[in-house]
């Protein structure tokens, strides 16, 4: 598929915004999971008192791997789009490459973590508007038109649809 210039645009933004996702959230991760009593932030464990969590190590995992790996493994995905056994199952909901349901998940996925985050912290910082707005940025753009025709599959459904 010829990639027009609009798109690659597209595509370079939504690498750009899973690259500064993953990065924050490796760097956030690794710091919580390296000093679970958030000593090495400033982060009293006083701040988890309304969160089922005694110290900062589960968030850090959760953090790390799902927000951190998990978007530098989706924006592997969409410009590789690896024929993987598991994705199937999600292409016959979608039509899309199984990363487009990775991209629109790790988007909400943030906003609902951001979400979460305040209401257990009871307080906000610029950083949770930073990433809450990556993650609806990123959540957008799975919605992008010429992101969805990019990743769209050409299964017999879409060929009926297209002719």
């Amino acid at each position: 598929m010829q990639s027009s210039p609009k798109l690659l645009a597209s595509l370079r933004f939504l690498s750009a915004l899973l690259w500064t996702l993953g990065l924050g959230a490796v760097f956030g991760g690794a710091v919580l999971v390296l000093d679970p009593s958030g000593g090495i932030i400033g982060m009293p464990l006083s701040l988890l008192q309304y969160s089922p969590f005694s110290n900062f190590l589960i968030p850090g995992l959760i953090l790390g791997i799902v927000f951190g790996f998990g978007s530098f493994a989706t924006l592997w995905a969409v410009w590789q789009r690896p024929a993987w056994p598991f994705g199937a199952a999600l292409t016959r909901f979608t039509g899309e490459h199984w990363s487009w349901s990775a991209v629109f998940a790790l988007g909400v996925g943030q906003v609902v973590w951001i979400i979460s985050e305040v209401w257990m912290l009871r307080g906000v910082s610029w950083l949770h508007f930073l990433f809450g707005g990556i993650g609806l940025l990123i959540a957008g753009m799975a919605l992008e038109p010429r992101f969805r025709a990019y990743l769209a599959l050409k299964t017999p459904a879409r060929s009926r649809q297209a002719g």
